[in-house]
């Protein structure tokens, strides 16, 4: 509408304000659904780029790729189907040389994936993106066929906020047919390879007329459909969160004293529930330091309103092979209003605190994926330094 009135909109790169994303892969699904059902509304209402009055052709095709970019789950879908068609039917339905699919496709694939993060001022990355489409391919198609047919017959769901587990949780309503999927890739690609192998002639009167290129070619594609959706299978899986603070990478050095003793420690995470402290290695030779011991803990800080003082109980203790003590986690108690709110501005609210997140790039991501496949999380503790939302 502001375009079309002759308005101009300038983009502002300033964070603002903080707030919790989606919790879980569930509610991360269900917030993209919406969305999805807010852009495609767009083509029912008065303001639908097609036929709003005031706006060029350019700005046309601008916002028509806002709505379009909803619709890209039904050829991705298309893709993981397809290699398993390949195989029931024993036919390859695209007619094309490797030759041609290596200049025409390969190549500018290549190119998207080698561009796309420095374009994105590494913002998104090619193979993450490629786990996120393959995640949500079935829930957006099935919600874009039904807002076209019926665009307004769902209502507006806030996102929900404040998710719990004690465990592991399997979103099942994504991982069956997406295991489906990955099941009829696979059952086909041996099945391939077999007669390929070991039965040549059933091969040949099967997929008569396959090239060899043609048939490396169907392979690669089975096997990239394996590797992301068994990522995706992986993604599914939401980790355990059994505490509602969002702890952060918060270092500031740190006065600690209890009983008698008073030392200086570095602070590790910080949240509104409490802190991890980290000694250095001489020093822990030294502390005698036990769950549940009460201890103050002044944080020094360079910025106003001055330090912070804090009371709390050694909750857990981390030390090394040698048993040196390494690193203690104090919950927080009888925190009063004030320090409370000293906390809140200290975590949430200084200017220019929000780091941008960056990717890492595509080899690195590749690297990250491969090590994800030989270990999932649910291999690893549940440790609150994996999720720290870093911060100045």
């Amino acid at each position: 509408m502001l375009d079309s009135q002759g308005q101009r909109v300038i983009y502002l790169d300033e964070n603002l304000s903080a707030g919790l994303a989606a919790e879980s892969l569930n509610d991360y699904i269900g917030q993209y659904q919406r969305w999805l059902m807010g852009s495609l509304q767009a083509f029912f209402i008065q303001a639908n780029p097609l036929t709003l009055s005031g706006l060029k052709f350019p700005q046309r095709i601008a916002h028509m790729g806002n709505l379009v970019f909803w619709l890209t789950g039904f050829p991705r879908l298309l893709t993981l189907f397809v290699p398993i068609i390949c195989g029931l039917a024993s036919i390859f339905p695209i007619i094309i040389t490797p030759d041609e699919w290596l200049y025409f496709l390969f190549l500018p694939h290549l190119l998207l994936l080698l561009s796309l993060h420095w374009l994105s001022d590494r913002s998104s990355s090619f193979f993450l993106s490629e786990v996120y489409t393959v995640v949500h391919t079935i829930p957006f198609s099935l919600t874009a066929i039904q807002t076209l047919l019926r665009p307004f017959s769902r209502g507006f769901l806030v996102t929900p906020k404040g998710f719990f587990s004690q465990r592991f949780r399997v979103n099942s309503w994504l991982t069956i047919p997406l295991g489906l999927l990955w099941l009829g890739n696979g059952i086909t690609l041996v099945n391939f390879i077999w007669q390929r192998t070991y039965n040549r002639e059933m091969f040949k009167s099967s997929f008569s007329g396959m090239s060899q290129g043609t048939a490396n070619l169907l392979i690669f594609w089975w096997v990239y459909n394996l590797i992301f959706l068994g990522l995706a299978i992986i993604a599914c899986i939401d980790p355990p969160k059994s505490e509602n603070w969002e702890w952060f990478q918060f270092k500031r050095p740190i006065i600690l004293i209890w009983g008698n003793s008073k030392i200086k420690a570095m602070t590790h995470l910080v949240s509104e529930k409490g802190t991890r402290i980290q000694f250095n290695h001489k020093l822990g030779k030294k502390l005698d330091l036990s769950s549940g011991d009460f201890v103050s803990i002044e944080i020094l800080l360079n910025e106003w309103p001055g330090n912070l003082k804090l009371q709390g109980k050694v909750a857990k203790i981390f030390s090394n092979k040698d048993n040196f003590l390494t690193e203690i986690e104090v919950d927080f108690e009888a925190i009063t209003s004030q320090q409370y709110r000293h906390l809140v501005e200290l975590l949430f609210c200084r200017p220019g605190q929000w780091l941008r997140r960056y990717h890492p790039n595509e080899l690195q991501t590749l690297i990250i994926l491969f090590k994800r496949i030989l270990r999932p999380r649910f291999f690893m503790t549940n440790d609150q330094a994996i999720d720290a939302i870093p911060i100045r």
